[in-house]
Parts: C-alpha cells; structure tokens; sequence
C-alpha cells in the first residue's frame, strides 16, 4: 500500500497519463488527416506506429512496482515516440 504514496510513483503515474492522453490526440489527428486525403498511407502507418507506442505505455503502467521505480521502459518509450513523430 505504502507505493501510492509514493511521490516518485505518483509523478510517474501522472506522466504516463499525460503520454496517453497526447497519443491519442495523435491518433485522432492522424486520423483526420487520413480521412481528409486520397492516399492515407502516411497517416495509416502513423497511426499504427502510435497504436504500439500507446501499448507500450499501457505495458509500463501495468509493470510492476520495482520496474517503475527503476524507470524501467521509459527511455526506450521517449525514443520511439520521437521517431515516430
């Protein structure tokens, strides 16, 4: 019980909600975009390649509690999402 009050915790938590909340701003703007052109390859692979990231993400916040606090998959996560935009 003692990890949710765990500061280091709760900053992380709220970080993974901010990461989630603008993936999906993504993906809807990619979204658009594909339903506003011809060819909406470009916009198709892009919202995959978020559709993984959000799953990773997802993955994170499940971990468990060590692996959070090891900041364990964030980097990797940060690099990914850098790329894909």
């Amino acid at each position: 019980m003692t990890q949710f009050w765990d500061p280091k915790l709760r900053q992380r938590a709220r970080w993974i909600d901010h990461i989630t909340a603008e993936i999906e701003y993504a993906q809807r703007l990619a979204w658009e975009i594909g339903c506003a052109s011809d060819d909406n390859s470009e916009a198709n692979r892009l919202y995959g390649e978020l559709e993984t990231i959000r799953s990773e993400v997802d993955a994170i916040r499940l971990s468990s509690y060590a692996e959070v606090q090891a900041g364990a998959g964030l980097d990797l996560l940060c690099e990914q999402l850098v790329a894909a935009i």
